[in-house]
C-alpha cells in the first residue's frame, strides 16, 4: 500500500485498465459500438444543414450554447429567459466556445458529432445495461440492434436534447441495475454516492422529465433495501450531491425571472397547449394558439422577463383546473399522444428538422422514415413478445417500469414522435432476449444471480471480469 497512488489517479486508472480489458477481450461488442459510433458520424458529417429554422429547438439550444460559453445571459428576442432547459446547452458550449475560436468547424456541426460520439456511448451503455440483467450474449444483440437503430442514426444529425437524456439515463442506470442485481444490498461508497446526487441533479436540468427517472430509481432501491433506514444516509448524500446543479440553477431563474424552479418556463407552454379547448394532444403551429399558450415576446408587447416568470407560475393551475373538468376530454387526447409517441414517427420526428433544412436529398427521405418506422414496430412487438412470455424479462422491473414512467409523465403535455427516442434501447433490450433464447450457460447474469434475481455462487468466468465495471468511478 506504500507505493499505491492517490485515491483520485487509482480510480480513473483502474476503469481505464477495465475498459480498455473489455475492448481487448469482447471483439463482437467493440465492434458493434464501433459501427454505431461510424454510423452516427457519417451521418452527422453528410447531413448536418449550416443553420436550422430560427426559433426551432435546435436553433434555440445552439444560441443557449453559444450564450454559456461567453459567460452571458441567454436571451430570447432581448428578453433574459429560462425558456429553454439549460442542462444539454451547458454539454455543448465547449463545442460553441472551440467553434468560435478556433473556426475549424461550425457549431451545428460540432454539435452533431457530440450527438454521434453520445450515440455511440449508448450503444455501449445499453449493451451494459442488458448484459448486467440478461448475460453477455444478450449485451451483444441488444448493442448491434442499438447500432443499426435508424431513429438514432438519424438524430446524430440534429441537436436535440433526447440524445443527451438518453445517455444521462443510460448512465444512472447501470450503476443502480449493479446494486439491484447484487448478492446482498450493500449501499455503495460515500464518494460514489454523491457522484451519483450530482448526475441525477444534471438529469433534471435536462429535462424535467428525469424527476420521474429518479422516483422509479427510488423506489426500486427502495424495495431492494427492504426499508428506508439502510438507505437513509445514502439518500441524504444523493440529495446533497443534486443540490451541486440544481440550487444554482434555481437561484438563477428566481433572481431573473421570478421563477423559482431548476426548470425551464417552455414547461407551463407544454401545459397550457395540452390542456385547453384548441389541444389536439401534439404540437401546434396554429398563430392564435401559440400567442395563447406562449410569453414569446414581440416588440410591440409588454412581456419582460418578470412576466415570463408570472405566467410560468400561473399556467399550471389554469392547465389543472381545465383537465379536472374534462376528464373525457382529457381521456381522448391520452389515447392520441400514445399513437403519436408509439406509433407514428413523421409528426415530428427526428428526421423533420433536417427535412424542414434541406440537408438530405428528397428521395432519401421516405426510405428513412420507413426503416425508422419498421425498426421501432419490429421492436415494439418482440419486447411484448419478450414480457408476456419471459418470467426473467417480467422481473427486471426497473427496465419495464421506466419506459412506461417515461411515456406517463408525456401524458402530462403535447407530444412529438421524437419523443420515443429515449424508449428505443429498453425497446432493443427486451428484443435481443427474444432474437437470442435462453441457453443454460446464460443461466447466469453479471453477479452470479439467477434469471430469476435468486443468488448463486459466481463462477470463475473471465466473462463476469469483462463486464464487472462501475459507470460512475470511485
Amino acid at each position: 500500500m506504500r507505493n499505491s497512488p492517490p485515491v483520485s489517479i487509482a480510480a480513473p486508472r483502474a476503469w481505464a485498465r477495465s475498459a480498455w480489458h473489455r475492448i481487448r477481450t469482447n471483439p463482437r461488442l467493440s465492434t458493434a459500438v464501433a459501427t454505431g459510433l461510424v454510423l452516427r458520424s457519417a451521418f452527422a458529417v453528410v447531413a448536418t444543414p449550416s443553420g436550422y429554422y430560427p426559433g426551432s429547438d435546435p436553433d434555440q439550444f445552439l444560441s443557449y450554447a453559444s450564450s454559456i460559453s461567453q459567460l452571458a445571459e441567454y436571451q430570447m428576442r432581448g428578453h433574459v429567459t429560462a425558456y429553454f432547459p439549460a442542462g444539454w446547452p451547458l454539454m455543448l458550449s465547449p463545442v460553441a466556445w472551440l467553434s468560435r475560436h478556433t473556426g475549424g468547424f461550425s457549431l451545428p456541426l460540432g454539435a452533431n458529432l457530440l450527438c454521434a460520439a453520445l450515440g455511440g456511448y449508448i450503444v455501449w451503455a445499453t449493451a451494459r445495461l442488458a448484459a448486467i440483467w440478461f448475460g453477455r450474449r444478450v449485451g451483444v444483440v441488444t448493442a448491434w440492434l442499438v447500432a443499426v437503430a435508424p431513429a438514432l442514426i438519424v438524430v446524430s444529425a440534429t441537436p436535440l436534447v433526447e440524445t443527451c437524456f438518453t445517455a444521462v439515463v443510460m448512465t444512472l442506470l447501470i450503476p443502480v441495475s449493479e446494486l439491484l442485481q447484487a448478492e446482498r444490498f450493500t449501499p455503495p461508497s460515500r464518494r460514489r454516492v454523491f457522484a451519483w446526487g450530482v448526475l441525477a441533479g444534471y438529469l433534471i436540468v435536462v429535462r424535467s422529465s428525469g424527476v420521474v427517472v429518479l422516483l422509479v430509481v427510488a423506489a426500486c432501491v427502495w424495495h431492494a433495501a427492504g426499508s428506508f433506514a439502510v438507505i437513509r444516509r445514502t439518500v441524504g448524500l444523493v440529495a446533497l450531491g443534486m443540490m451541486v446543479l440544481v440550487v444554482p440553477m434555481t437561484l438563477r431563474n428566481g433572481l431573473a425571472l421570478h421563477f423559482w424552479s431548476p426548470f425551464s418556463t417552455n414547461q407551463a407552454q407544454a401545459l397550457c397547449q395540452a390542456h385547453n379547448d384548441a389541444a389536439t394532444g401534439g404540437y401546434s403551429n396554429d398563430r392564435t394558439f401559440l400567442e395563447t399558450c406562449s410569453w414569446a415576446p414581440r416588440p410591440d408587447s409588454k412581456w419582460d422577463s418578470r412576466t415570463e416568470g408570472a405566467w410560468a407560475n400561473s399556467v399550471p393551475r389554469k392547465a389543472a383546473t381545465w383537465a379536472l373538468h374534462h376528464p373525457r376530454r382529457e381521456l381522448l387526447l391520452a389515447r392520441h399522444k400514445l399513437y403519436i409517441v408509439l406509433l407514428q414517427d413523421r409528426e415530428a420526428g427526428a428526421l423533420s428538422y433536417t427535412e424542414e433544412s434541406h440537408a438530405i436529398p428528397d428521395r432519401y427521405i421516405d426510405p428513412l422514415w420507413t426503416a425508422i418506422e419498421t425498426w421501432r414496430t419490429i421492436a415494439l412487438t418482440l419486447a411484448a413478445v419478450a414480457l408476456v412470455r419471459s418470467r426473467r424479462c417480467r422481473r427486471a422491473h426497473l427496465l419495464w417500469i421506466m419506459p412506461v414512467a417515461l411515456v406517463a409523465v408525456l401524458m402530462i403535455g403535447p407530444v412529438g414522435a421524437r419523443m420515443n427516442l429515449p424508449l428505443l434501447p429498453f425497446l432493443a433490450i427486451f428484443s435481443a432476449t427474444v432474437v437470442l433464447p435462453d441457453r443454460p450457460d446464460e443461466g447466469r447474469n453479471l453477479d452470479g444471480g439467477d434469471p430469476g434475481g435468486h443468488h448463486v455462487p459466481p463462477p470463475h468466468d473471465p466473462a463476469q471480469v469483462i463486464l464487472a465495471d462501475a459507470a460512475v468511478p470511485g
